[in-house]
C-alpha cells in the first residue's frame, strides 16, 4: 500500500461495480498507525460491551445520516436511508461474532509472533480489527454484511499463520483447530447460504468440465 494514486484508482473502480467499495477508501490510511497488542485489547474493552446496544436494537447509524447526501444513484440513496434512517434489522447472527471473538482470543495469545510473521502480517492484523465493530457495535445491521466481506478473507491468512507458529507443543492442536474450523465454515455456508439453495451441492470438477464453460 505504498502507491496511493493506484491503490485509489483501483478503489474508484471497485466502486462503480458497488457502493461499499467506499469504504476502502479510508482504509489507505491505516498503514500509518502502529498496531501494538496494548491498542488491540483496549478496543477489546471498547466495542465487546457495546454487543448489548444492538442487542437493545438502538439505531446508532443514525448518526451517520448525513452521508446520504453522498449518493445521487436513487438504489444507493434508498440503500442508505434504510442503514442510517431505518430501524436496526436482520442482524448478523451471534454465532459470527463468537467466531470472531474466537478468532481474536488467538490473536492476542500469539500476537508478538504473528506480528513478526511476515512483513505484510501487521497490516492483516489491521484489517481483521477493522471488523471488530462490524461484529459488536454494528452487528444489528444486517446490509454489513456486505462490508464485513471486504475483511473476512483475513480469517484464512491468520488461521495460516497460526499453523506456522513454531511451537512444537500445540503445533499439531492448533493445525487440526484449523482444518476443524474451516470444515466446518465451509459445509455451514453451503448449508446455509440463501436458506440452503445449493443443496444438493454439485461441483464442475466431478463433471470433467471447464469453470469457463458455458
Amino acid at each position: 500500500m505504498k502507491k496511493p494514486m493506484k491503490y485509489f484508482m483501483l478503489c474508484l473502480i471497485a466502486l462503480f461495480f458497488h457502493n461499499t467499495a467506499i469504504i476502502l477508501f479510508p482504509i489507505y490510511f491505516i498503514n500509518s498507525i502502529k498496531l501494538t497488542k496494548k491498542i488491540v485489547v483496549y478496543l477489546n474493552l471498547i466495542f465487546i460491551p457495546t454487543i448489548i446496544i444492538s442487542l437493545l436494537n438502538i439505531p446508532i447509524m443514525k448518526l451517520f445520516d448525513f452521508i446520504i447526501n453522498i449518493f445521487s444513484n436513487p438504489v444507493s440513496i434508498n440503500k442508505s436511508e434504510q442503514l442510517f434512517l431505518g430501524n436496526p434489522s436482520a442482524p448478523l447472527g451471534l454465532f459470527h461474532t463468537l467466531e470472531y471473538l474466537l478468532l481474536m482470543f488467538f490473536v492476542l495469545f500469539y500476537f508478538d509472533k504473528i506480528i513478526n510473521t511476515s512483513k505484510d502480517s501487521e497490516l492483516i492484523l489491521k484489517l481483521f480489527v477493522i471488523l471488530l465493530p462490524v461484529f459488536t457495535l454494528l452487528r444489528g445491521y444486517g446490509i454489513l454484511t456486505r462490508i464485513k466481506d471486504y475483511f473476512i478473507f483475513t480469517y484464512g491468512i491468520i488461521l495460516g499463520y497460526l499453523c506456522l507458529m513454531d511451537n512444537k507443543k500445540y503445533e499439531f492442536i492448533v493445525q487440526i483447530f484449523t482444518i476443524i474450523i474451516c470444515a466446518y465454515g465451509y459445509f455451514r455456508f453451503i448449508f446455509l447460504f440463501d436458506g440452503g439453495d445449493m443443496i444438493p451441492y454439485d461441483t464442475y470438477i466431478l463433471k470433467n468440465i471447464s469453470i469457463f464453460s458455458y
